[in-house]
């Protein structure tokens, strides 16, 4: 189900963004976002990919509506930002990191309206990485 909605949220996007192309070249833009995407992921290590998966769940609606709800997509970009940065900052067990990820989804869905259910697929990601992640260590900071 996950899989299939993601499917539809690529092609929307590819086929908002298939009459725009890249600066001065003939490559779709959208062909240009998940080319980007890819590389981000290949070079970086797989937790990054939540992150990825955010900002491309923010950026499909925002392209899709002609940037009408640029002021839902900037306060979840500072919602973001700001768990990013303590998240550097603070030691968890893989065991919180699991129940953060299982508190926020039900935050999510109850803020749909606002836009939460925008960003419920990286949490599922982040969720599952966790999950996966057994052989990394306990209480290791976020910092390196």
């Amino acid at each position: 189900m996950l899989i299939d909605r993601f499917d539809r949220a690529a092609l929307y996007a590819i086929e908002l963004l298939r009459a725009q192309v890249r600066k001065a070249t003939t490559i779709p833009y959208g062909t240009y976002l998940f080319t980007v995407c890819s590389m981000m992921i290949e070079a970086m290590n797989v937790r990054i990919l939540p992150w990825v998966v955010a900002l491309i769940g923010l950026a499909i609606p925002l392209i899709g509506s002609g940037f009408a709800v640029w002021q839902l997509v900037v306060l979840w970009v500072v919602v973001l930002g700001l768990i990013g940065v303590v998240s550097r900052f603070v030691v968890t067990t893989r065991w919180q990191r699991i129940g953060v990820g299982l508190v926020l989804l039900p935050i999510l869905v109850v803020a749909a309206w606002e836009g939460g259910w925008w960003l419920i697929p990286a949490d599922l990601a982040w969720l599952a990485i966790q999950v996966i992640q057994r052989g990394r260590a306990e209480a290791v900071p976020q910092i390196q």
